[in-house]
């Protein structure tokens, strides 16, 4: 995002733009975040709709991780949740289970 320096707020926005509808097709190959995920080839993928776990696919990788975020309709759609994601965490829960999950993978 593009701020302008008088009223603070976003006026334009930088290529290419990553939204809900499209972040599964960002290709990371050619962009200046490639640097940082070159070498890995572990994901923990992060989404709160189920087509967010498409996201992993535009990354080469062994292994994915999947949280998923369910706050709307859970007794409808906790099912689908867990089917999709290895992990689901309901109603705005705390995001502990996920940090402690991540500080035992850097033991």
């Amino acid at each position: 995002m593009i701020f302008s320096p008088e009223t603070g707020t976003c006026d334009s926005f930088t290529t290419p733009v990553i939204h809900s509808l499209n972040k599964y097709q960002f290709n990371f190959k050619g962009s200046p975040f490639e640097k940082y995920i070159i070498d890995r080839k572990n994901i923990l993928l992060f989404g709160d709709s189920l087509g967010d776990i498409a996201m992993s696919k535009s990354i080469d990788h062994e292994q994915v991780l999947s949280f998923g975020f369910l706050n709307l309709e859970v007794d409808k759609k906790l099912e689908k949740y867990k089917s999709v994601f290895d992990v689901v965490i309901t109603n705005d829960s705390s995001f502990n289970f996920a940090n402690d999950i991540i500080n035992l993978l850097k033991e």
